[in-house]
């Protein structure tokens, strides 16, 4: 279950002449680019290379990039045929391993061709290169809320000195990043507790998650057997998470299907998703895993009926 958070029409702190739309959930978040053109969002490019510049520096990977226009011919497509796939790259992307001026010429030149308009008077003439457009992202850890992402969004540096205070201790190396500490800290020392209303938006992941969980008997497929299972949840049952190995957010078919499924503790679930050295690949009847160098191969769920 994601809640969101609407945070409209942001002006970026270095004077861009765009706005965009930032919509916060558990782990994610999702920048929307209005239109350019008429007059609006005059520096449409400028702004979206920085976007992904302050999500690569926040840590974030680019889940999805979707066109989000609303108009006639766009409204034809199907939310698959919305995702703007890019040459020679798969989703997730990490952003720290591409050029983010690149990555936005990239995004703009495929956006061209789609949802194009032909006119008899103009029948070659390229597509528009600044539509609407929707970028997800995911977090990687939990260095910032849900205000603090978006503020870094917006702001770029009002949350970077945090980022580099070394992962043990709380030892900081330079004046600048202990004022900021402090100042953190002050500000939050007295804060009360906002409550904010919240629109919700996500994926049906659907049912086959608690079969799944069933045909392990509630045990996470990564942990040696040996091992017990983990703390029991409040349905009395023992805790564990379903992870489809290809993302549903793709809205692929099939996605939802007992063979894209791993069942997995809560810290191996957590580990696929954001840890440092994850390699997942389908070899048929089994997922070959590589996790911080050690390789598993796991037999992939089947549904046997017993008679009887």
């Amino acid at each position: 279950m994601f809640s969101r958070k609407n945070i409209n029409a942001f002006q970026l702190r270095d004077e861009i002449a765009a706005a965009f739309d930032i919509e916060i959930t558990e782990r994610k978040f999702e920048v929307t680019i209005r239109s350019a053109g008429g007059g609006k969002n005059p520096e449409y490019k400028k702004l979206l290379v920085v976007v992904l510049e302050r999500a690569a520096a926040a840590g974030a990977q680019l889940e999805l990039v979707l066109l989000a226009s609303t108009g006639k011919t766009a409204n034809t497509l199907t939310q698959s045929q919305r995702i703007i796939q890019l040459p020679d790259a798969e989703y997730p992307l990490d952003l720290t391993s591409f050029s983010a001026s690149e990555l936005a010429e990239a995004i703009c030149l495929k956006m061209s061709s789609m949802a194009r308009r032909k006119t008899l008077k103009h029948p070659e003439k390229g597509g528009n290169r600044r539509k609407r457009i929707m970028l997800s992202f995911l977090m990687n850890g939990d260095q910032f809320d849900d205000a603090e992402i978006a503020r870094f969004i917006q702001y770029g540096s009002s949350h970077e000195e945090l980022k580099k205070i070394e992962e043990r201790g709380v030892r900081v190396r330079s004046r600048i990043d202990l004022e900021a500490v402090e100042a953190l800290l002050a500000a939050y020392a007295a804060k009360t507790p906002e409550q904010l209303e919240r629109a919700v938006k996500y994926v049906e992941r659907g049912p086959i998650g608690r079969i799944a969980k069933e045909i392990t008997d509630y045990k996470c497929q990564l942990c040696a057997p040996s091992l017990a299972s983990t703390f029991v949840g409040k349905n009395g049952k023992p805790y564990v998470e379903a992870h489809h190995v290809e993302a549903v957010a793709g809205l692929r078919q099939s996605t939802l299907g007992l063979h894209n499924i791993l069942v997995l503790c809560a810290n191996h679930h957590r580990q696929l998703h954001y840890g440092r050295s994850c390699e997942v690949s389908d070899s048929g009847e089994h997922f070959e895993l590589v996790l911080d160098g050690e390789a598993y191969r796991i037999a992939k769920l089947k549904f046997e009926k017993i008679d009887g």
